[in-house]
């Protein structure tokens, strides 16, 4: 099996699907810098990046699936290392 993956004229990927048709990730959405703000899994689920606005760092990972929240990460980093201190929500 091998993926093949979709672009628009810009070059950003706008989908991922394997040889036998079925999608792995579609939909995308992209910030003014490029980054992937949403995007479709193939089950249907739909995550969201959020991103601070000063430091450019992740702040959060949030995954929905039929109007369920199931998967809610929140990110801080400490002004010297750069590592995240990761809060988990399920």
């Amino acid at each position: 099996m091998y993926h093949l993956m979709s672009a628009h004229d810009d070059g950003f990927v706008t989908q991922v699907s394997d040889s036998q048709g079925h999608v792995w990730w579609s939909n995308p959405l992209y910030d003014y810098r490029g980054r992937v703000t949403q995007f479709t899994n193939g089950n249907g689920e739909v995550t969201n990046h959020t991103f601070h606005a000063t430091r450019q760092t992740l702040e959060s990972v949030r995954s929905r699936f039929l109007s369920t929240d199931f998967h809610d990460m929140s990110f801080t980093f400490d002004g010297k290392t750069r590592h995240p201190q990761k809060m988990l929500t399920f």
